[in-house]
This record gives C-alpha cells, sequence and structure tokens, in this order.
C-alpha cells in the first residue's frame, strides 16, 4: 500500500524487445498448460524468513564507514568487488535488469575455459588413449559431455569412453575385468594423484581417478557410446539458441557450490541441467512467441528459470521432452509416475530413438 493508502503494482519483469516478432504461435497438440491449486501455491507467507530479534542494539545500525565497506559491490575507485565484474562498466546502469544481464555475461566470459584449459583436457584424452592402447590395439579414447560441447565448470570433470572389439559390452562382469586391467595400466604409468584408482560397480561401471595434471576428474568407461550420440544434438541446441550457454554455465556453477550437481546425492547431472534450460527457453511464452530476444535478457530469464523450477513446476504430474520444438506431457498418462517417489523430474532422452510418444 502506498502513503495514499492506493494498491501499488508490484514491478515486472524488463525485457529487451526483439525486432522479430512471430504472429502466428504454433503450439502441438502435446502443450499442457500449467495447472497449480490453491493447495500448492505457495505465498509471501508460506516462504521462510530470518528470525527476527526483539531488541537488537542500535549499535548494529550506527556502524562506521570502515566497517561496512566490505560489504560494499565496489571498491574506492568504483570499481566492483566480484573477479568476473572487474571489466564490467563503471557507470550507473539503465535498469536494474540490464545490468544483471551484463553481470550474466561478464560470468559466463569469466567462467568459460581458456585456449590451455581446453587443450590440457584434450591431452588427457590422448594420454588414456596412448596407455589403452597397450592392452586393446583397437582402443579409441573419446570425449563427451561437457567437455566436447564446451561447457564444462573449470573444476568440472571429463567424461570419456573407451571403444574397442576386444571387449563384450554385453557382459558386465567382462566390462569390470577389462576396466581393472585398464585401472592398473594406468596406475603404473602414474597418470593419477597419488595413485590413486578406484573402479566403481555402477549400473554402468566406470574408472575414476583424478589426473596429475591439474587434480581434474576423470571418469572412463568401455563402449558405452550414449553419450557420444548427445554432442550432436547439444550443439545443434546451442546454435539455435545462443543464450543457452550463459544460462547453463550459472545453473551448473550455482548447483555446484552447492554440492547439488551430484547425481548419485540427489542432485541434477549436467545433461539434466541442459535438458531443462533448452525447455525453459522453448516453453517460454516471450521466447516462443518472438516477443523477446533471450540474449539480450538473460538476468530477467536466469530469475524466471529458478521461479519455474524451484516454484511453479509440477513435477507430480509434468514431464519434459525438448523434441519437436519443446512440449510437456502427463507422467500418468505415459506410464512414467512413481507412486511411491512421484515427485521425481521426468525428462525424455532427445537421442532416445526407442521412446516415441506421438
Amino acid at each position: 500500500m502506498s502513503r495514499r493508502g492506493k494498491k501499488t503494482r508490484s514491478p515486472t519483469p524488463v525485457y529487451q524487445r526483439s525486432e522479430k516478432r512471430n504472429q502466428n504461435p504454433k503450439f502441438g497438440d502435446d502443450f499442457i498448460p500449467f495447472e497449480i491449486d490453491d493447495d500448492d501455491f505457495r505465498t509471501g507467507e508460506d516462504i521462510p524468513r530470518k528470525r527476527k530479534h526483539e531488541e537488537i542494539e542500535r549499535k548494529d545500525f550506527e556502524q562506521n564507514e570502515s566497517e561496512r565497506r566490505p560489504r560494499l559491490a565496489r571498491y574506492e575507485d568504483g570499481t566492483f568487488t566480484t573477479p568476473w565484474m572487474r571489466n564490467m562498466s563503471t557507470s550507473v546502469p539503465e535498469n536494474s535488469a540490464r545490468f544483471f544481464h551484463d553481470e550474466v555475461e561478464a560470468f559466463t566470459r569469466y567462467i568459460s575455459p581458456t585456449p590451455a584449459e581446453d587443450e590440457l583436457r584434450k591431452l588427457i584424452v590422448k594420454e588414456i588413449e596412448f596407455h589403452a592402447k597397450k592392452l586393446w590395439s583397437d582402443a579409441t579414447a573419446q570425449a563427451f559431455g561437457s567437455l566436447a560441447t564446451g561447457l564444462y565448470l573449470p573444476t568440472g570433470d571429463i567424461d570419456v569412453v573407451i571403444e574397442t572389439v576386444f571387449v563384450s559390452s554385453l557382459s558386465k562382469t567382462a566390462t569390470q575385468s577389462a576396466l581393472m586391467r585398464l585401472a592398473n595400466t594406468l596406475r603404473s604409468a602414474g597418470l593419477a594423484q597419488r595413485r590413486k584408482i578406484q573402479v566403481i560397480a555402477a549400473r554402468v561401471p566406470i574408472v575414476k581417478f583424478n589426473s596429475v595434471h591439474g587434480g581434474i576428474p576423470i571418469d572412463i568407461s568401455i563402449n558405452q557410446t550414449n553419450g557420444v550420440k548427445t554432442i550432436a544434438t547439444i550443439k545443434k541446441y546451442l546454435d539455435h539458441f545462443p543464450a543457452l550457454r550463459s544460462l547453463i554455465l550459472v545453473v551448473k556453477a550455482y548447483l555446484n557450490q552447492r554440492g547439488m550437481n551430484e547425481v548419485y546425492k540427489g542432485g541434477l547431472g549436467s545433461y539434466s541441467i541442459i535438458c531443462l534450460v533448452i525447455s525453459f527457453l522453448q516453453m517460454h511464452p516471450k521466447v516462443r512467441l518472438g516477443e523477446i530476444d533471450p540474449s539480450e535478457n538473460l538476468g530477467v530469464l536466469l530469475v524466471e528459470f529458478f521461479e519455474l523450477y524451484g516454484f511453479f513446476f509440477n513435477y507430480n504430474a509434468v514431464g519434459i521432452s525438448i523434441n519437436k520444438g519443446g512440449s510437456y506431457f502427463l507422467k500418468k498418462q505415459r506410464g512414467w509416475l512413481d507412486l511411491a517417489k512421484p515427485w521425481l523430474l521426468s525428462i525424455i532422452d532427445p537421442t532416445d530413438e526407442s521412446i516415441c510418444f506421438d
């Protein structure tokens, strides 16, 4: 309420309008709008707030300038305190949305791999292939995942798959035995920090270790080529949505800082994050109608991404598909609803040809 008793409207996101606008948007027959029940909607009163202390000493409000200075966003010379903002303009921004957009771009440039980092990781892959050939003459090592798409963080791991006809991919026992031989070879060659290498007997067995070159985590599998198939698909979406890369890197960094990026701990893997961001851009009304250019509205879109998947997305009922322009589907109708865990995130793998929801 304003001072005169009139209701004031809440601020709406400030978008930079796109020059092109699609006057005849086409939505698929499987487009499903969200339906949020009153019982499921969270109001501001439901969100936990910091505890209010009944007695607050006045000295907390009377801190001198020297005590407050570390909390400021700028130094005395006008430069920013965060490293990725050092090359940003120190002039007053025209609005907060534009300033946030500029910061997302600055963070993307800061967190992106340098040519030296990229070459080092490629060298590690070649080194693994060299030692794998000692065991299997036809062995080839190929990187997939974030290294192949350029969407990795400085601390991100390297996913490598070794292909060879001398190891049967149909036998899990044979694969684990081959990985044990590979682990012993890499350990003897001194490729792992402190010569510590593990063979993880998961659904997809892998060799796991940290490289002596910078301590980069390495995951190696044998004849598991599913990850290689996703490279071309992800690159296609990166070309279609230039804003995709910045949003993915910021979300990955956010989850990584909070330990929410490990799948075995209940977090989100890199591939799932990519699919979520793609779906978000595909299904965003203003992006879909061509009213805004995502590349000019990174800050607002980032906030709306967290709003969608943090508050409004109906995980119990809805699944995600990024095929054919993007759509949602009802998990119950497709037989994907787990009554014991209805909240599980459901995403159709865009490279899985065995799944066809027409």
